[in-house]
């Protein structure tokens, strides 16, 4: 199993009639006069892939945002089930975590990661996080 892909947008949807995967408003800064700061929801989404031939049927999947002291803010943990890969080339399997109210409390970096397999595989992406000029 690998990481392809791990970015956070406004809102994510696997649509049910054909399987695809889309992605709303992509973004690495949030902008804010104010802070705290909450939004509504941040959508990380992780795009995996399996190996050639691989045959696990499942992976554990913890999802996590760090605030910018690198402390774990919150996290959302799943098992995903795969089917297994045919042939040489296995399609890519997008993963939506929303983190509803995500709260930003000071300017800085915060990192949006996912861990598989109690961290057998680990990404993030880091989002940076301003104060607007007025």
């Amino acid at each position: 199993m690998k990481i392809n892909t791990v970015l956070v947008a406004d809102y994510a949807n696997v649509d049910p009639a054909d399987g695809k995967l889309d992605i709303l408003g992509v973004f690495r800064q949030i902008a804010a006069e104010n802070f705290p700061v909450t939004l509504r929801r941040i959508c990380m989404v992780v795009i995996v892939q399996q190996d050639p031939g691989e045959t696990t049927e499942s992976y554990r999947f913890e999802a996590f945002m760090d605030d910018v002291e690198g402390e774990t803010v919150t996290t959302v943990e799943a098992t995903y089930q795969f089917p297994e890969s045919e042939e040489n080339l296995s399609e890519p399997f997008g993963v939506i975590y929303e983190f509803t109210e995500p709260t930003f409390d000071v300017p800085g970096d915060y990192s949006f990661g996912v861990r598989l397999n109690d961290g057998e595989i680990t990404e993030s992406v880091v989002i940076k996080v301003v104060r607007r000029e007025m």
